[in-house]
This record gives C-alpha cells, structure tokens and sequence, in this order.
C-alpha cells in the first residue's frame, strides 16, 4: 500500500488528537519488532506496510492477553481447554508470530494461591491439559514420564501441595489461576484497533473487519473468564410441558461427575428466576446440596428436572382455541401482566384466577409455573383466552367503572 504511514497519520489525525498519532504509530512498530520472528524476513522498515499482511493473528494474541487472568477449575477446564485451542488455531496462522511470551501459573486453592511456575504462551493450552490430569486425574496418558519440563512443572505442583499440607480433596477443588503479565497489553490492543479501523476504512476488505471475525468474538465473549452454559435444553417450556434439560454433551462425554455441572447463573436462566430463588427451590431436594470447587458450587442436573416438573402447573383441560405448543419464557408473564390482560384488579384476580375460586379450581383453565412462589408466571394464551370469557370481561367493565 502506497504512503501506508503517511495515510495513517492523516487518518489518526482526523480521528485521535494529534498529540497520540506518534505514540500510537511508535507502539505498533514496537509490537512488530516484538511479536514477529525478524530473522525470518526483512521488514525494511515498511513495519506497517507487512503488519497490514499479518494483523489479525497479533490482534486477536492482543485480545487475549488483554484478559488478564482467569481462574478455571474442574468443570470449566473442559471449556478452557477447548477455547485454548480454538485461539491457538487462529493465532498460529502467521507463521512468523513470536508467541513465546511468559504466562504465570498458580495452584489455587482454600489454603492460597502459589505460584507453579511461569511458562511460555505457545504452550499454555499444553500446561492446562497438564493441570486437568495431574490434579484431577484425568487423560493421565497425556502425561509423558520422561519429559523433563514436565517433570519439573509436576513436582512444582508436589511441593506446594506438601509443603503446604494442601488435603487430597483440596486439591481436587482446586483451581488453575492464569496471569498475563502485561500492564501494557490494553494499550497494544487499542492501538492494533485503530490500525485495523484504518485498513478498514481504506479497503473496505472483510479480513479487517475485526468485529465480524469468529476469533476475537470468541475471546471477547467466551474466554474462560465468562460463564459457560453446562447444559443443553431437551425441550422447551411450553403451554403443556416443562422445560427439560440435560447435562452438555462434550462434558458428559469427559466430566467424571457430570450430574453436578449447574453454576448459580445456570440456575437462574433455567428457571427465569432470580438466583436466590433458584438455589432456594433446590434445597427442597436432597440432591440438590452442592458439590464445590474453591471458585464455586455446581448443582444437580436431575434435581434441576425434577423442579421444573414439580412446580409447573399444566391446563388439565386444554382449550380448545389455544396453541399450547408456543415455546420459551417469552410465552409466559408475572401476575402483573396477567392482570393487564385480564383487565382486572388483583382482589379479581385472586378470587376467579385464584386456586379456590370455581372458574379456575384446580388450575383448569391457566397453565402456570411457580418457580419462584412470590412470583408465579402465566401462560399468556390461556390469558389471552381467558380475557374473553363473559365472567371476564363483567368483572372487567365493572373495574372500568370503578375507575372512572
């Protein structure tokens, strides 16, 4: 690209202070004459010039060590391992990246956080398998007895351990803590951003449309960082049936304990509830006391189940103009929404849509879910039938009345 810098600069000038356009143009040669192995070819001082042909790699690597540190423990070190070689794939499509830069690691536990030991970013997916089979006793083969740099990182991991008389089961709860060592890292990222925004702009190419690509959502969305979801929906909530779930299929297949997977946050998108609504529903079942890491509890999947079904309420008598094959939350709605559709006052509500009222006796003529007892959701088609009822609608204008 012909007067590559000269562009930049005007750009950077149309867009920043003109105070930052040396800095941000001094950080990515620096950035190159760090990331990029110089033997390898000659930049001729056109830095920008071979960045514009190798720059998404570097900005998803600045993305990522951007992140900072993340704490994984045994349910989440599936996720991780998986994310980890998913953002080495992509990063390691420049084959002139340098990505030998130095990751801290630390055996987290309830006694401390020790460091293990620091080692190099192209490896660290290798270290968290390391991890994962050392600690809780997974895909031993994976260990290789006669490396020496295993070795060394393994008897490491012993020492804290002894030295420190960390418990077996303390052990297993405990959790791998990843530091990036980089102060500077958001700074390189920021300034690889507005270069990318400039290639953009001048080209108009999808290769430098960063927020588009797959791999810097990834790491800006699904590091290991952010909660996964460790369930797969079977089926839908829906005017007949509660929502079933079941454990996610990659941990099932390599989890040793994969019925206790749900985080609190899981918990709380299951049943469209608060969280401490859904940990207080649990506690009805004697399964559902949860088995814990250093980082968090996780609860029962097939306790999870038998809520959903114990505290849905379906239609015994189906209406016959109701689809009740809509699915999700969004086809459900809280009492006061309820008695929007209705059109009438609570004191109505509670005496005709109530449990003991005749209308409703035995909820015949209302799905609904109570979840969460202070607030029960409706199935807003039954609502939306039931509005047009004549017993309804003369409670209604009797209310209109009343307000006018």
């Amino acid at each position: 690209m012909i007067g590559l810098e000269e562009n930049f600069r005007k750009w950077l000038s149309e867009n920043r202070k003109d105070s930052t356009i040396d800095t941000y143009i001094r950080r990515i040669i620096t950035l190159c004459k760090k990331n990029f192995v110089q033997e390898n070819f000659h930049f001729n001082n056109n830095y920008l010039g071979f960045l514009a042909e190798n720059l998404m790699p570097l900005l998803i690597k600045s993305y990522e060590l951007s992140n900072k540190e993340y704490y994984i423990d045994r349910v989440t070190i599936w996720h991780a391992l998986d994310y980890f070689s998913r953002i080495f794939e992509a990063i390691n499509t420049s084959r002139h990246l340098n990505n030998n830069q130095t990751v801290k690691l630390y055996f987290y536990c309830y006694e401390g956080d020790f460091q293990i030991d620091s080692v190099s970013f192209e490896n660290l997916r290798d270290y968290v398998q390391l991890f994962n089979s050392f600690c809780y006793k997974r895909d031993r083969q994976s260990i290789h007895p006669f490396s020496e740099e295993i070795q060394n990182f393994l008897s490491k991991i012993e020492k804290i351990i002894v030295e420190n008389h960390i418990k077996i089961s303390s052990v297993y709860d405990a959790a791998l803590h990843i530091i990036y060592p980089y102060q500077s890292a958001k700074l390189e990222k920021t300034a690889l951003v507005h270069y990318c925004n400039f290639l953009y702009t001048q080209t108009r190419s999808t290769q430098y449309d960063y927020r588009s690509n797959t791999f810097i959502n990834l790491v800006r969305t699904q590091n290991p960082a952010k909660e996964p979801k460790n369930y797969d929906i079977v089926h839908e909530v829906t005017g007949n049936r509660p929502m079933e779930i079941a454990v996610k299929t990659d941990l099932a297949l390599r989890y040793d304990d994969p019925e206790y997977t749900l985080t609190i946050r899981n918990l709380a998108e299951i049943f469209n509830i608060s969280e401490t609504s859904g940990i207080n529903l649990l506690e009805k079942y004697k399964k559902s006391y949860p088995h814990k890491t250093v980082l968090q509890s996780y609860y029962s999947i097939s306790a999870t189940n038998e809520c959903l079904k114990q505290y849905y309420y379906k239609i015994l008598k189906p209406h016959s103009d109701v689809n009740y094959e809509k699915k999700g939350y969004i086809n459900w709605c809280n009492r006061k929404t309820a008695l929007a559709i209705l059109n009438i006052r609570q004191k109505a509500f509670y005496s005709h849509i109530g449990e003991t009222s005749e209308l409703m006796k035995n909820w015949r003529s209302c799905s609904h879910i109570e979840y969460s007892p202070q607030a029960p959701q409706y199935y807003i088609p039954d609502l939306e039938y039931l509005a047009e009822l004549p017993e309804i609608k003369r409670i209604s204008r009797y209310k209109n009345r009343k307000n006018k």
